[in-house]
């Protein structure tokens, strides 16, 4: 018996090969290739068999197929990924709007309560006010009497001179 040879590998077999490996090692694809990466998978097992009884049109066809399910597979695992990165988005969105939303409502508390303070402090300005006010008229009210005292006072005071003057006359 002679030596029996190994066929030449097919180069566009090999180029099949590494596509898939390819996605295969893409783990954010790969995660994601579903039923599309199988069939891919298997197209390509296909059309890498040896098989003597095969024709050519049909190896061409075999590896033409298989090339448009790796790149099927491929598009269809880059789908996925920007849903998910799509979805991923949305939550980072409304995370952030709830997150500002909070910001605001905790801002319009802390302005609420600083007014709260300030009206707290104006009501005490006021009646800190309204005593001192009330202390100024008590205190004006005694000078008037003061007054009104010390002219009767000198009136008397008077009356009680022009007496004298008289009684010394």
């Amino acid at each position: 018996s002679a030596c029996a040879t190994t066929p030449p590998v097919d180069p566009r077999i090999t180029a099949l090969q590494e596509k898939l490996m390819t996605l295969e090692n893409n783990e954010e694809l790969a995660s994601r290739g579903g039923e599309a990466l199988k069939t891919a998978r298997t197209a390509v097992q296909l059309a890498s068999q040896p098989d003597k009884k095969v024709k050519d049109q049909e190896k061409t066809f075999r590896i033409y197929t298989a090339d448009r399910l790796i790149q099927t597979a491929e598009w269809s695992a880059r789908e996925t990924l920007a849903e998910d990165l799509r979805n991923d988005l949305v939550k980072e969105h409304d995370r952030l709007v709830l997150e500002a939303r909070t910001m605001e409502a905790d801002r319009a508390r802390q302005q609420a309560l600083l007014a709260q303070q300030s009206a707290a402090e104006a009501l005490a300005l006021r009646e800190q006010a309204l005593l001192e006010a009330a202390e100024a008229q008590r205190l004006r009210d005694e000078a008037e009497l003061a007054r009104s005292m010390a002219m009767e006072s000198q009136v008397e005071a008077e009356s009680l001179a022009a007496e004298a003057r008289t009684q010394a006359e």
